[in-house]
């Protein structure tokens, strides 16, 4: 999927999207339950007749599947709600957010950041990563990439969690990112700076 469509995807109304993450935690919780009941009766089952068991087995593996859908769809609409600011008034958003931006996290990334632009200047050797950034989008980057950089490593500078959770998808989804992915047009890189501009210096509300 390209940056493109992660970052312009139609997410539902945010009372909508509130209501979706609900029902699938819900969702989710059930279809496990229900696995470890039949999981439980699988054996019982079998001892009582065979093929009985078999089919109890098979409904507790197709229960645990349902659980897991259930369980990646609500992972994948949170992860696109984490990278907007408007959807931090949705109360799970705001606190798996504000877990996953924590200063530790925000420091690595603005190391990450200044390693990238080292090695698109020949400065430093590969990073760390195994994916190597395009040096041509980083130079032109450079010094909005520096400051993003100095405002995640500063404790004393407010960074709104969308913008550390998107600085995080920019650097660790090579396929969707400008920042690797030669295929993705270069003002994508521009317009994802841009929102994470916009919560810099800027708190979770």
């Amino acid at each position: 999927m390209a940056l493109r469509s992660l970052l312009e995807r139609s997410l539902p109304p945010l009372r909508e999207a509130e209501l979706r993450l609900q029902e699938l935690r819900d969702r989710g919780r059930e279809m496990a339950a229900v696995g470890l009941v039949l999981a439980a009766a699988t054996a019982p089952a079998a001892l009582f007749m065979a093929h009985l068991g078999i089919a109890v087995g098979a409904s507790a593996v197709a229960a645990f599947a349902l659980a897991l859908r259930a369980r990646n769809r609500r992972q994948t609409l949170l992860s696109a709600l984490l990278r907007e600011r408007d959807a931090y008034r949705i109360e799970v958003v705001r606190r798996e957010g504000t877990r996953f931006a924590s200063i530790d996290r925000r420091r690595r990334l603005g190391r990450w950041l200044r390693r990238i632009v080292s090695f698109a200047e020949c400065e430093e050797g590969l990073p760390a990563y195994s994916v190597v950034s395009l040096d041509d989008r980083v130079r032109a980057q450079r010094e909005r990439l520096l400051r993003i950089a100095e405002a995640l490593e500063a404790t004393d500078r407010p960074v709104h969690p969308a913008s550390v959770v998107l600085v995080h998808q920019l650097l660790t989804r090579p396929p969707s990112s400008p920042l690797y992915n030669p295929g993705l047009d270069d003002e994508l890189l521009d317009f994802a700076l841009t929102k994470v501009e916009a919560g810099v210096d800027r708190d979770s509300d």
